[in-house]
């Protein structure tokens, strides 16, 4: 249905945020970034390293994840890491929002399928009662 298919996409496009997140939290990012200014930039190799993993896990979700593909992007791009942060803090608040309303939605199409059986319900035991009376 469509509601599994938006719970499956909203899932992996938080699994992508996460996966963000727990790259760009690490202590051998920590360590790049505070060095950086205002971008990503080589300060050794044991830096270039932690940002070509970052990049790496960056990639690999990309293709799952909007938001995986938007911080590749920014990142590529030099765009600063508190930037990114805010990014995607922005993009949480989005699909905060958007599962909140895919949960209304959900319970909607649950209490209106629901009326719609106790209709249904109603209506065939009245067609039994009238049949009934037709044939007896």
């Amino acid at each position: 249905s469509d509601h599994t298919e938006q719970v499956k996409l909203r899932q992996a496009e938080l699994d992508g945020v996460y996966e963000a997140i727990k790259v760009l939290e690490s202590p051998e990012a920590r360590e790049v970034l505070t060095a950086a200014t205002s971008n990503f930039v080589q300060v050794s190799m044991s830096s270039q390293n932690s940002r070509a993993s970052a990049l790496e896990a960056l990639r690999a979700q990309a293709p799952r994840s909007q938001l995986a593909s938007t911080v590749l992007a920014m990142v590529q791009s030099g765009v600063s890491f508190q930037d990114v942060q805010e990014k995607i803090d922005d993009m949480l608040k989005v699909l905060k929002q958007k599962e909140e309303q895919d949960v209304k939605d959900k319970d909607e199409c649950v209490a209106k399928t629901n009326t719609n059986i106790r209709k249904a319900d109603t209506l065939t035991a009245a067609v039994g009662r009238i049949q009934k009376r037709l044939d007896g």
